[in-house]
């Protein structure tokens, strides 16, 4: 029996067409065998040849190819049966295949400095990138720091490699948590040794930019904060359940760590007078932009803003405290760090950029890089930090979820064609790890599944209502089409003939509200939220995988191999 099928729509969305368009689809074994103009005569021909099926209004689109993705706690059986049910129909990712699969996977490799010797065997294993990671996160990822140079240089232009972009000196780690490595008797013995926006010591003993910081421990979140004997305690040290991101120096026989300072107290209002002839001594500490605090037990003044990490008050803003902890400055490094070292020709992809500001750089570099491309992912689009729910740990995500200028930059940004491709940056945990306060939270979003809708409903509200089919086109190019250029996969990305038959049946217009799901996606941050885009099918290489409607999906993925 003949596999030969059509489906009929008005609106066909292929990148080779500016706008979608009325026609058929002619699928043949797995693959698209034509794609063409619909007219009457061309309908009663294919009925007499194949399987005829009409969609009408509803919108076809090629199957997403999500770059961005961690299966995490909830595996790889569920993560893939997720992203299908949200028309993803293929995943790039490092993780062996252990499980069942809904979706294609493209696999990638991580870099890491022990793994050099192994490149050129990799390179030609049939894997379609590296991964590279240069400071530690949440998942035990391995790292490349010292040896990336090298690494570039053996991977040249063979394949893509997507980036993380996060990297800091340690001048910038200080910027950000000042008197982290500080030998207790080097502290400034006076208040007129600590000047306001000055951090003691830093010059002298890190004038290098280029200083990297031994990653043999982990840092991962923000710091926590206690109350002990009355005393506020900002900590560092790494709770059961979660890895604080802040970096803690190794210890040695010689330096002692030095926590963030710890609040005594705020001198009080009859200590006014005290304080005033303290601070004439000292004129470089104002008395407004000081408290008493204390460091190994060393009390002294210490300027305010020093002081972003400590808890000063019931209602903190845990969320500001995240952002400023992981600055856009790092993200910037990180692409200077990666461009300083990669070749001209060398097919560089920075991952989940959060900042418009690196991006603007990316794009600054686009005309000597002849491979340079970017994405931004769902989280930094849909949300931005007025409009996340405060101390609510699901929006925890690392870079940071930005503010609202940075959310609009980022979408014209995107809307130039400057940001290539888009990806969910799903990273799933156990609800207890999610669900409670922000501060405790792992760094991670659940989104996968979200991609289609979430980016659309935004889109939808920016673009006027004439240009939106031209959008859905620009839509799925950043989901589908440049994806697959990035990765290099020449059968997926696109409707046309020869390709892998991955199609998404949706419409557009529909609305439906984001609910709790039977597994652990109810962690979700999108949970609640009203979005436009309801898939209805999905097919993978021209099976049906999911169907709404029926309500089921099939396994039917595999491990893809370069050719």
């Amino acid at each position: 029996m003949s596999s030969k099928f059509a489906l009929i729509s008005k609106n066909i969305i292929s990148s080779d067409f500016q706008l979608p368009i009325h026609g058929a689809i002619i699928i043949e074994d797995g693959l698209i065998l034509d794609i063409m103009p619909y007219s009457k005569s061309i309908e009663n021909y294919l009925q007499q040849t194949c399987i005829v099926e009409d969609l009408g209004e509803l919108f076809i689109s090629p199957g997403i190819i999500d770059l961005n993705v961690s299966f995490g706690y909830d595996g790889q059986l569920i993560t893939t049966k997720s992203a299908l049910s949200g028309g993803v129909t293929c995943i790039a990712s490092c993780e062996k295949i252990i499980e069942d699969i809904y979706t294609d996977i493209a696999p990638l490799v991580y870099l890491s400095d022990e793994n050099l010797q192994d490149l050129p065997n990799l390179i030609s294993s049939g894997i379609f990138g590296f991964k590279a990671v240069m400071v530690p996160q949440n998942y035990n990822f391995p790292i490349i720091n010292s040896h990336i140079e090298e690494a570039l240089k053996i991977i040249g232009n063979s394949l893509p490699i997507f980036v993380h972009p996060e990297f800091f000196t340690v001048k910038s780690l200080m910027e950000i948590a000042p008197h982290r490595c500080i030998i207790p008797e080097e502290f400034p013995s006076t208040p007129s040794d600590c000047k306001i926006g000055e951090h003691p010591d830093t010059e002298e003993r890190f004038s290098s930019e280029d200083e990297i910081l031994p990653f043999s421990y982990s840092p991962n979140s923000t710091p926590t904060t206690k109350d002990i004997g009355g005393i506020r305690r900002t900590s560092f040290k790494i709770p059961t359940i979660i890895h604080p991101f802040e970096m803690s120096p190794p210890k040695s026989p010689d330096k002692k760590r030095g926590s963030l300072p710890c609040v005594l107290s705020v001198i009080e209002e009859k200590n006014k007078n005290e304080e005033q002839e303290e601070h004439k001594k000292s004129p470089k500490i104002s008395e407004r932009h000081s408290i008493l605090c204390t460091v190994e037990g060393y009390s002294k003044p210490m300027p305010i803003q020093d002081l972003k990490c400590i808890k000063k008050e019931a209602n903190f803003d845990y969320n500001l405290q995240h952002v400023e902890s992981f600055p856009v400055e790092w993200e910037i490094e990180a692409v200077n760090r990666i461009l300083n070292h990669a070749t001209m020709e060398a097919k560089i992809h920075f991952l989940n950029v959060s900042s418009s500001t690196a991006i603007e750089l990316i794009k600054s570099n686009k005309t000597s890089y002849s491979h340079l491309t970017c994405e931004t992912s769902t989280p930094y689009l849909y949300f931005d930090t007025s409009s996340i729910k405060q101390r609510d740990g699901r929006y925890k995500v690392n870079p940071p979820i930005r503010d609202a200028k940075n959310n609009s930059l980022l979408w014209n940004l995107l809307m130039s064609q400057t940001i290539d491709s888009l990806s969910s940056y799903h990273q799933q945990f156990p609800p207890l790890q999610k669900l409670g306060e922000f501060n405790e939270a792992s760094n991670g979003i659940s989104s996968i599944g979200y991609l289609l809708p979430a980016v659309w409903t935004k889109l939808k509200r920016i673009v006027p209502a004439e240009f939106e089919k031209e959008a859905l086109v620009k839509l799925s190019n950043w989901l589908s089409n440049n994806p697959a250029n990035i990765l290099g996969i020449n059968r997926k990305g696109c409707i046309r003939r020869g390709k892998h038959a991955d199609l998404v049946v949706w419409d557009p217009y529909e609305k439906f509200t984001v609910e709790k799901s039977e597994n652990s996606l109810d962690v979700s941050p999108f949970v609640g939220e009203e979005l436009y885009g309801v898939v209805l099918r999905t097919y993978a290489r021209g099976k049906l995988a999911f169907s709404k409607c029926t309500k089921l999906s099939f396994p039917i993925g595999k491990v893809l191999k370069k050719d």
